[in-house]
């Protein structure tokens, strides 16, 4: 599933409606993502549970990669940066 825009504080809670949706489908693009803050990785978090705790995620913007290794989240994803 791809994701545009934020994924951010402001923009977790109408992806939230909408998790259903996203979380049928255990890729997350985030190749169109500017922007991502703590709860946007919580929210990914909460993606990968849905996923026996593996979610592959294609091309995330740096930050993104920089927070996942601060909060020692790679056992949870499978990122893709190419």
């Amino acid at each position: 599933m791809k994701i545009e825009g934020a994924l951010d504080f402001n923009s977790v809670e109408k992806l939230w409606k909408d998790r259903k949706t996203l979380f049928s489908d255990s890729v997350a693009d985030l190749s169109s993502v500017d922007k991502i803050d703590s709860a946007g990785i919580s929210f990914l978090v909460l993606w990968a549970k849905e996923h026996e705790n593996r979610l592959r995620i294609i091309k995330p913007p740096k930050e993104a990669i920089n927070l996942i290794k601060l909060f020692k989240l790679n056992d949870l994803f499978s990122v893709e940066t190419d």
